[in-house]
């Protein structure tokens, strides 16, 4: 066994800070930053890279690593960063390089310094200002704050030799996500909106006793596809100084705004409050209409700081309080956990809010080590009174070990700060590791949380007037209806799921099940699509709407296709208790068919496999599985054609099948266990589905397995939607491996198309029934 030594990395400023805030070594040699933030200066003996290069986002992780190191060498690694008001955050470990003299973050454990163990982030999240009672807060999101990583020889972190350096951007405005300020009535907040069109979940994001405008978790959540106004409420601009007295009518008119706005996807909009933002967020739940889910962290269940009033009268008084029962800690800091009354007692149950009342959903998410007050017994006594008048019992995740600050990931623990209401430096509790875990882990929760219960499939309203004669845009109105198109069926829950590296959505049939199980998956157009899925779960399946890139935290484009991820995304659902074993089914329109048709060739429980106008070969892009890579076909641009109506025609760009069923870029369904149903659309004019088809099974028949089901449609063109979709002539689509879009057609011709889709829905469920062992449902919604 080769003995490792070893090193230390920890993170400080030792340099100067010139006036644009940029960080300046005190001496020669100067470096100059040209680039990805990643290289090795002359007589450095390390080069400190960091994944993603550059910049990333604050709550994304980062990978970490130090090259050209000694086999086993001792090494300190220092990061620091300067908050916008010139304040110091340092950390530091200590490491010991590999055998190859590499050190990677992420597999090797620190073995001294602000941590110890195996924590890719700790060197964030340990940081710990050089001033005492400060906390890291971010106030201007549009710039980055800069963190500087060091290498040093050693375990001394102040005397070891210098051997390598990095700087990275940490960014709180992910691209293209739009930031307004928002000066509307009397609200004065900022809005963040997704990069996407839209419309989106809305939320109403509300920090505690600090007051001002606090932007960085509001302009986070945007990234992950949500609208969101972060609320000043007192202490900023024309607001009120103080919060003495607080009207909930400003609160309802920040609600109302938020509902009004086109980007904004109704029927309602979630809450997001903390410390005393999370009393608020559950006064406006109880009283305000249009509020669907809220998530509290760490809040109080009565109304605490000041009195709350609603149209001229007092609603809620506050919680009183006994500053004798403050009591000091051995450094010298108060600790003002038992300084409020119980609500549950004499007057003061005047200022518990009647949480009974609210409509919406609730999500508690409690640190066991408040020390600002009892939020793990106030999250409790809310659940007691929600059940003791019917209401359902909310979600309460409890936190061993961390503090009242419960921030977005690798945000440092505030171990103590001086608090607005008591006048003193205060204590909020937690232990650092504890606390940074927490972090990470209610973040995802309350995405997960607000994604279920905002981001619902709403209807189509579908409008019919009947006019006098035959003209139809001057004809007298003779009569009118609306009818609403459902796309979720009675009882089909619709379930966010972020595990691991999947993003997707499942959704399952009304019932107890478990349900015969489909990954539902998409073409070229990236993002997240569900109609087909929650149709399907209609139909009694437990569909899983796949996202593969351009969704969220995945990556932004396709260049190559690679299985791995659609592997976990398989694994996930034969390990849910609601899916029927032993295997899954497999469904997917244009590119979505070939991942289908290649995940069904390499991978193990695949029971059936639906492809709609696939091409049954690397296409356009590489597909690649552990040690096996299928070549894309290949095409040629100067083959697209000129339409009679002057759009694009493509069908002919991609390159001849040369070898026919023996082509190496064809996939290899001769490994397939399940069997397989080709729908095609013989007017197809993004690719010639039929031959592709027809090749597939030429190369399964020669090698021995049976013939697969081939059901082709005349005048049907390449989106093969399910029953009643109109059929798209034509659209933008993006030219193969080119940074732009032209505007091409699809064939089919209407009502050929429409004729299609009905047969093709049935066939297909009728294919998943025999092979998954499923039975058709009746619950499927009006579509």
């Amino acid at each position: 066994m080769v003995a490792s030594s070893l090193f230390v990395v920890r993170a400080f400023g030792l340099c100067r800070w010139d006036q644009k805030g940029r960080a300046r070594m005190p001496g020669p040699p100067k470096l100059r930053l040209t680039g990805p933030v990643s290289w090795a200066p002359a007589r450095m003996a390390a080069t400190v890279t960091l994944e993603p290069e550059g910049r990333s986002l604050w709550d994304e992780p980062v990978r970490i690593a130090a090259r050209g190191l000694a086999p086993g060498q001792p090494v300190t690694v220092r990061a620091s960063l300067r908050d916008e008001k010139g304040t110091l955050f340092r950390a530091h470990a200590h490491y010991c390089a590999d055998a190859a003299g590499l050190l990677d973050l992420t597999r090797a454990p620190a073995l001294g310094g602000s941590f110890v163990g195996l924590e890719p982030m700790g060197l964030l999240w340990a940081l710990e200002p050089e001033k005492p009672l400060l906390r890291l807060v971010k106030r201007d999101v549009r710039t980055p704050l800069a963190v500087e990583l060091e290498v040093l020889d050693g375990h001394e972190p102040e005397a070891g030799r210098f051997l390598g350096r990095a700087v990275h951007e940490r960014v709180f405005l992910g691209p293209g996500v739009r930031r307004e300020p928002v000066r509307a009535g009397r609200v004065r907040a900022t809005l963040f909106l997704p990069p996407e069109p839209g419309p989106f979940p809305g939320i109403v994001d509300i920090f505690g006793a600090g007051g001002g405008l606090v932007e960085y978790r509001a302009s986070l959540l945007a990234k992950k596809g949500f609208a969101v106004l972060a609320l000043a409420y007192y202490n900023y601009e024309d607001l009120p100084k103080g919060m003495e007295t607080l009207h909930l009518e400003y609160f309802e008119e920040a609600v109302n705004y938020l509902l009004k706005r086109a980007e904004v996807k109704g029927p309602g909009v979630g809450l997001l409050g903390i410390s005393k933002g999370g009393d608020l967020c559950l006064s406006m739940a109880s009283f305000l209409k249009g509020i669907t889910a809220a998530v509290i962290i760490n809040g109080s269940v009565a109304n605490v700081g000041g009195v709350l009033h609603y149209k001229g009268e007092t609603l809620l008084p506050p919680l009183g309080s006994d500053r004798n029962r403050i009591k000091v800690t051995k450094d010298g800091f108060a600790d003002i956990l038992d300084v409020l009354n119980s609500p549950l007692e004499g007057p003061d149950q005047k200022s518990l809010i009647p949480v009974e009342r609210a409509d919406s959903t609730f999500l508690f998410l409690v640190g066991q080590d408040d020390h600002n007050w009892k939020s793990e017994f106030y999250a409790n006594e809310a659940s007691k009174r929600l059940e003791a008048h019917g209401k359902d019992k909310p979600q309460i995740i409890c936190y061993p070990g961390a503090g009242h600050y419960i921030e977005p990931p690798y945000f440092p623990m505030c171990r103590a700060s001086l608090h607005t209401l008591v006048g003193s430096p205060t204590i909020w509790g937690g232990e650092p590791r504890a606390h940074a875990r927490a972090q990470v882990d209610a973040w995802k929760q309350l995405q997960t949380f607000f994604h279920k219960h905002l981001d619902v499939l709403t209807p189509l309203t579908v409008e019919l007037e009947v006019l006098d004669g035959h003209e139809p845009e001057a004809g007298r109105l003779l009569g009118r209806a609306v009818q609403e198109r459902d796309f979720l069926g009675p009882g089909v829950r619709r379930e966010p799921v972020r595990a691991g590296r999947v993003r997707a959505t499942l959704f399952l049939p009304p019932g107890t099940g478990p349900f015969p199980g489909i990954i539902d998956i998409f073409g070229t157009g990236g993002g997240l699509l569900e109609y087909r899925a929650s149709l399907l779960a209609g139909h009694g399946f437990a569909t899983l709407a796949l996202a593969y890139y351009d969704f969220e935290d995945l990556p932004k484009k396709s260049d190559s296709i690679y299985l791995d991820y659609f592997e976990e995304a398989l694994c996930y659902m034969l390990q849910h208790s609601q899916v029927k074993g032993p295997g899954i089914g497999l469904l997917g329109t244009s590119l979505g068919a070939d991942i289908c048709l290649s995940m069904a060739s390499f991978m193990k429980n695949i029971s059936a496999t639906v492809s709609i106008n696939g091409s049954g070969f690397s296409g356009n892009k590489a597909i690649c599985y552990k040690q096996t890579c299928i070549p894309s076909l290949g095409h040629d641009l100067r083959r697209t054609k000129v339409a009679f109506s002057g759009l694009l025609d493509i069908v002919d760009i991609r390159n001849d099948i040369v070898g026919g069923c023996e082509n190496p870029s064809i996939i290899p369904l001769e490994k397939a266990d399940g069997p397989i149903l080709f729908i095609v659309g013989q007017d197809d004019h993004n690719w010639r589905s039929e031959l592709y088809a027809q090749t597939a099974s030429e190369r399964l028949q020669a090698h021995g397995k049976g013939k697969p089901q081939i059901i082709s449609y005349p005048g049907t063109g390449h989106y093969i939607e399910p029953p009643y979709f109109p059929m798209c002539p034509a659209s933008l689509y993006k030219v193969v491996n080119k940074p732009f879009y032209l505007l091409g057609i699809w064939g089919g011709e209407p009502r050929a198309h429409s004729k299609a889709q009905v047969d093709a829905w049935k066939h297909i469920l009728t294919f998943f029934c025999k092979h998954l062992g499923g039975t058709q449902k009746g619950a499927s919604p009006k579509l």
